[in-house]
């Protein structure tokens, strides 16, 4: 796990910026750095040593008329080495780089389709001069770019990639429009005009001549998940044993290697199988408030999981007190624009977990694959909603409305999503109308305008792509690097996502249950309450938080920066009203835009 940066520049010092990205980009890459340069290219990597500690894995390397910076792990390495010696290939080092390296020089783009694991890399080519940029499957390692004025630069995180531009980017009001209604923002955009994400399974090619940097569009070299409901389905047996295969072969590693556990199902059953492997006790982390109720605080949970895997737990207590510290901290440090309430916790855990090892497994990927969001169930609902007189929906939402919508409330959080999925009926039945958060400053964009998702395997298919590509994948990357900590997901294993592509609807989602099969699995290796109990989530209490600051501070966070830009005053004083007076849940509304603030501030 490392960092690349790379320029291609007809009228600046290529190097010596690439040496500065590489200083900024240092908490990736602790153990090491190198560069290469032939103006007006030049590449630059920073090292996070996992396999093969020695200077034989140092970056960039070459081979032939090829230089590659690569940053993630190649899983099936082994075997892929195995084919290319069998090609006449021979190797100096035990480090995936250089089975990708070869891999590249033997088959071309082609090997793409061969790869099992996470990675973003760009490869070089020194006869055609042409650059090649590559992304995974389904966008564990991100990838930015840019073109303005005859200059190309790219690297793994958004915030060395605006530092090294010659003028800061404009902020873009079609990609913030998004923001503010799903709270991130889809690739390729990035909030900023003329800097991009290169979409998961997308790769590019950049040429250049003395006097012309081209870049080609993007092309998909892989689509990630397509469902379909099979009418045979899939077993229990082939699932166990796919997800068996994908955490063992995920868990090589020559530094020291842990996971995190919630005690729900997902992170539970990855550790079930890392602890089958792992030959002493697992390390297992969790993170849990002290004083926000239990709807934010699984540690007792996770204990008990852990207990019954033997492995050597560390729960991460944090109190609502030092919560602003934490935000403000971390709302610095970002790069991102994105207000998903889980990317201080995941800051936090991946702290604690790095003060023991080098490498953590997650759950991420179980509900997107297998349908763990109460959304995937309401689709089920909506059919039948939509027998009811639309006269009768607005009666029993007058009558809902009186009581409390908190999140931090497990009645006033069971009311909202009520109201949210009745609203549905006056809607147009898509995703979209259920997850989108502007409806106090309704906003139009590109991306919004597309016609949503309205069936289950549509849903399934866009909350793999986007919730979590375009989400969950990213603020995980970036605050486990920060730490420098290289975090794996055994759910996002080639052989796990095509058996869940074949699942029959009903081992998905029913009324009455979601991710059916996984529990199936799960309750094989775990007790029936611990897999069967109320999903809670990753989530923090933002709202308990913003209740805590006064509400001259609360609107003064709020106006301070970007949004003035883009939303009136009053607009702002009606949230911050509603919010403080009539005790209306506007949490996450408030917080996306003290995170927009504190994004821009700090590019």
């Amino acid at each position: 796990m490392c960092g690349i940066n790379g320029i291609i520049s007809l009228h600046r010092d290529a190097g010596g910026i690439v040496h500065a990205m590489n200083r900024h980009l240092h908490h990736r890459g602790p153990d090491g750095d190198g560069v290469y340069i032939a103006d007006p290219l030049a590449l630059g990597h920073v090292r996070l040593s996992i396999l093969d500690l020695t200077n034989a894995g140092a970056q960039p390397m070459q081979f032939g008329c090829w230089v590659i910076v690569f940053n993630g792990e190649i899983y099936n390495f082994q075997a892929l080495r195995d084919i290319l010696v069998t090609h006449g290939y021979q190797f100096s080092s035990r480090s995936d780089t250089e089975v990708l390296l070869k891999a590249w020089d033997c088959w071309g783009e082609d090997c793409l389709a061969k790869l099992e694991g996470m990675f973003a890399f760009a490869i070089y080519d020194t006869q055609e001069r042409r650059l090649h940029l590559c992304r995974d499957s389904y966008g564990v390692k991100p990838l930015f770019y840019s073109l303005t004025n005859n200059e190309f630069l790219f690297s793994s995180e958004l915030s060395t990639l605006v530092h090294a531009q010659a003028t800061l980017p404009e902020p873009d009001r079609d990609a913030i429009s998004t923001y503010l209604a799903l709270h991130y923002i889809p690739a390729p955009q990035t909030g900023l005009m003329n800097l991009f994400k290169l979409p998961s399974g997308h790769r590019m090619t950049v040429s250049f001549a003395e006097s012309r940097i081209q870049a080609l569009e993007p092309i998909q070299w892989d689509k990630p998940f397509e469902p379909y409901d099979n009418a045979i389905g899939i077993t229990v047996d082939a699932l166990d044993q796919a997800l068996a295969h994908s955490v063992k072969q995920q868990m090589v590693s020559d530094v020291p290697l842990g996971a995190f556990l919630s005690g729900g199902v997902d992170s539970s059953l990855i550790c079930h199988y890392a602890s089958q492997v792992h030959k002493e006790p697992l390390h297992t982390f969790s993170i849990g408030f002290t004083d926000a109720g239990p709807e934010y605080d699984e540690t007792a949970y996770a204990a008990r999981a852990a207990k019954l895997l033997g492995s050597q737990h560390h729960a991460v207590c944090v109190e609502l007190g030092s919560l602003s510290e934490h935000i403000d901290d971390i709302l610095s440090r970002i790069g991102e624009l994105n207000a998903d309430s889980s990317v201080f916790l995941n800051h936090i855990v991946c702290a604690a977990a790095r003060e023991h090892v080098t490498v953590c497994l997650s759950g991420a990927g179980g509900d997107e694959l297998f349908g763990g969001y109460y959304r995937h169930q309401a689709l089920l609902a909506l059919e039948q909603l939509n027998y009811f007189p639309k006269s009768v929906v607005r009666l029993f939402i007058k009558m809902l409305s009186p009581f409390p919508q908190n999140r931090d409330n497990r009645l006033g959080n069971l009311v909202r999503r009520m109201i949210r999925f009745l609203e549905q009926r006056e809607g147009d039945g898509g995703l979209i109308g259920m997850i989108r958060q502007d409806r106090v400053y309704p906003q139009q964009s590109l991306f919004l305008s597309k016609s949503p998702p309205r069936t289950l395997l549509k849903v399934l298919e866009y909350d793999f792509r986007h919730f979590l590509g375009d989400n969950i994948l990213c603020f995980s990357d970036k605050m486990s690097m920060l730490h420098g900590l290289e975090v794996r997901v055994p759910f996002l294993d080639p052989g796990v996502v095509r058996l869940a592509e074949q699942m029959q609807n009903r081992q998905r989602v029913t009324l009455g249950e979601k991710k059916v099969l996984l529990k199936q699995l799960a309750a094989r290796y775990f007790p029936h309450d611990l897999i069967y109990r109320k999903k809670q989530g990753f989530a923090a209490p933002v709202e308990v938080w913003l209740r805590k600051l006064r509400k001259a501070e609360l609107k003064r966070r709020c106006m301070d920066g970007l949004v003035t830009q883009l939303l009136p005053e009053g607009v702002i004083d009606d949230l911050v009203e509603n919010f403080v007076i009539r005790n209306r849940d506007l949490s996450l509304q408030l917080y996306s835009l003290i995170v927009m603030n504190q994004w821009f501030a700090n590019l």
